[in-house]
């Protein structure tokens, strides 16, 4: 799955789950007139749900004394996935040097097997080894390096 499609999924679960929490305690207030303190958390817990999923933030200040802010956490996310782009890139180097080191060793064995005629026999068997090792996947460390970057709906107002 792609960012944008979890990103969607989220936005859409935290309407659902929202719209539910909403209902309920329309439903129980139609069928019996009960409201009490469970009527009170699912209405503000269900509007947080919604609010977050469309805002980017949501702040609820009662008086001067009650400041309660939900953040969708968002520079955290640009952090992450900065970081995760960085990680790449050194897997992708790890992975370069890894394959110009084998490449070496497998020069510097057939130089040796050249050099040297009793180190044939053994050098053989490591030089197939070196050549039969499994090789990075460029294509797949390329493909996660050029991934579309999610794009961040800011509907922040």
């Amino acid at each position: 799955m792609q960012g944008n499609q979890i990103n969607d999924m989220v936005i859409y679960a935290g309407v659902i789950l929202g719209s539910l929490m909403l209902l309920s305690v329309i439903w129980v207030w139609m069928s019996k007139q009960h409201f009490q303190l469970g009527g009170t958390l699912l209405s503000i817990f269900g509007t947080v749900l919604i609010g977050l999923s469309v805002f980017s933030s949501v702040t609820i200040k009662i008086g001067d004394d009650l400041l309660v802010e939900f953040n969708a956490l968002q520079e955290e996310v640009d952090t992450l996935r900065d970081n995760n782009d960085a990680l790449i890139a050194e897997v992708s180097t790890i992975a370069q040097t890894t394959e110009i080191q084998r490449q070496q060793f497998i020069a510097l064995g057939e130089s040796l097997q050249t050099q040297s005629p009793q180190l044939r026999v053994p050098m053989e068997g490591i030089i197939g080894t070196l050549e039969n090792a499994e090789r990075p996947n460029f294509q797949v460390l390329d493909e996660l390096g050029q991934r579309q970057r999610p794009t961040v709906r800011d509907n922040q107002q």
